[in-house]
């Protein structure tokens, strides 16, 4: 189904904990996200038939759009694509997310580019991007028109909640991705501030640590290391 705990995906999804590297990404990417596709498109289908809604908007990475997006579900509501992370998207000015590759100019780094999109394409994550188009024909759909990764630039609007200052430049960004700027969630009304709330603003440089949105189970790995590193400054 698409209900799992994100944040114990060793535990919800056998055979996890035996992955490690590009077998995890593909192992990712095929059971939390390509999985829980069909389970996504019938709760959307529930939801637009109970009421018209003005839009839809999802993770950029939530394939439960992508049969109205691919298929004749007309007429539907507009689909916005929220991406969450830096962007993935394939362009011919940076080498694929993930590795940390700095953008290279010229002809040699478009042809740097070019060589690592086909490796990573059609050889490391390749088990991912079939694990979708297999998917999406079961459910009587067509294949994926761009790389399982690249998905959500198939929504009629790409926002992306940053400045185009904090991207790589792109020279071939697509015409509909949009940058809002720092979307903000509004202060609470019952904050109780901790009694050391004050020392924050003494001068004192602030030291912030997070683990990710994913891998914060065990915060031996960093969060402990960094307060145990830190303790006597």
């Amino acid at each position: 189904g698409a209900d799992y705990d994100d944040s114990a995906f060793d535990a919800e999804l056998p055979g996890r904990a035996e992955t490690s590297g590009i077998a995890r990404i593909n192992f990712d990417v095929e059971h939390v996200f390509v999985h829980p596709l069909p389970h996504q498109f019938c709760a959307l289908q529930e939801l637009l038939g109970e009421k018209r809604y003005d839009a839809i908007i999802a993770d950029a990475f939530f394939l439960g759009t992508l049969p109205l997006l691919l298929g004749s579900y007309s007429p539907r509501p507009p689909i916005l694509a929220y991406t969450t992370t830096p962007l993935f998207l394939t362009s011919k000015d940076t080498a694929p997310g993930g590795p940390g590759i700095m953008p290279m100019s010229g002809v040699t780094g478009r042809l740097r580019n070019r060589v690592l999109k086909v490796v990573t394409q059609n050889v490391l994550l390749r088990p991912a991007h079939r694990a979708a188009d297999r998917m999406l024909e079961a459910m009587g759909m067509p294949k994926l028109p761009v790389f399982v990764l690249d998905c959500g630039v198939l929504a009629d609007r790409v926002i992306v909640p940053t400045i185009p200052e904090f991207e790589y430049h792109r020279s071939d960004l697509p015409d509909h991705v949009r940058f809002v700027g720092a979307v903000n969630p509004l202060p609470s009304d019952d904050f109780i501030a901790p009694p050391w709330w004050d020392e924050l603003s003494n001068g004192r440089p602030v030291v912030h640590v997070t683990q990710g949105t994913i891998d914060n189970a065990d915060l031996t790995r960093l969060v402990e290391p960094t307060i145990e590193a830190l303790a006597g400054e």
